[in-house]
């Protein structure tokens, strides 16, 4: 068991500490005796209430699957640590400009988006066809941008220019103003890094023409 797993499991069983029933009633989660469903990212979730794992609806067999480190810390993140009056604020800023340190900190996810930048230079319509896999909402920006539901109101913005004679490729993840009042800093870049594993998965399964799973 890796750090990423051991770092799930713990925070897993930390979740069984807090009060369910007032988290469903904070977020207005469907639940019952057995679990706890939420949608994050345009995909079904639910939290076992028993022993706290995160599971994500597929479609291979077994029907819910244990939800990977970034999402799964990212949905424990809001559910258990969101302010009470969270709220967003429609304005997007890049998740640099949250860290209240400039060092390190500030930089967590620095070099997360180079590969996936050279992926989708100049694929345009297979980038666009990822981001709406995941819902995405198109605004007027960049060569391509899109809103990604996140959960509930809480949204990224996605934003890429295509490389030219002059500028290379570049990719821009925004956040709502208002991030900190849902996750911590950290967990944002759990966030961003689990977005673009879902859209580099749907560009490989439109290039190679299979169903996701």
């Amino acid at each position: 068991m890796n750090n990423y797993e051991i770092t799930k499991k713990r925070m897993q069983k930390e979740f069984l500490t807090y009060d369910q029933k007032r988290i469903i009633q904070k977020f207005y989660l469907h639940s019952d005796g057995n679990y706890i469903y939420l949608k994050f990212v345009n995909a079904p979730y639910r939290i076992n209430r028993s022993n706290g794992c995160v599971e994500k609806a597929g479609n291979v067999s077994p029907a819910w699957q244990e939800a990977g480190h970034n999402e799964a810390m990212t949905i424990y993140d809001i559910l258990c640590c969101a302010k009470e009056n969270c709220r967003t604020s429609g304005e997007f800023v890049p998740i640099q400009n949250l860290s209240a340190v400039q060092t390190g900190a500030a930089y967590a996810g620095k070099g997360l988006l180079d590969h996936y930048v050279d992926l989708v230079d100049h694929r345009e319509k297979t980038l666009v066809k990822a981001l709406e896999q995941l819902d995405g909402i198109k605004e007027k920006s960049g060569d391509v941008c899109y809103k990604i539901p996140v959960f509930g109101e809480l949204a990224l913005l996605f934003r890429f220019w295509n490389s030219d004679e002059e500028f290379p490729a570049s990719l821009q993840i925004l956040c709502d103003k208002n991030m900190l009042d849902f996750m911590h800093y950290e967990t944002i870049w759990f966030l961003a890094s689990y977005i673009v594993e879902r859209l580099t998965a749907h560009m490989a399964a439109s290039a190679s023409h299979e169903p996701m799973p």
